[in-house]
């Protein structure tokens, strides 16, 4: 293989881990986002009576 092509392969060999380090990162953010959705959901809000609120504003 000449040098030119050995260095375009490099290239594109490097893109390509740098392409799948990014798609990991991107799915391991969606998988968060998914997470942080499904907890919302499963978690009802708490009704705070005044009392408690003063409470825990201190």
């Amino acid at each position: 293989m000449p040098d030119h092509h050995k260095a375009i392969f490099c290239t594109i060999s490097q893109k390509m881990v740098f392409v799948r380090s990014l798609n990991a990162q991107v799915q391991k953010q969606l998988n968060n986002l998914n997470l942080t959705i499904q907890l919302r959901k499963e978690t009802k809000p708490m009704k705070l009576s005044l009392k408690d609120a003063e409470f825990l504003d201190r």
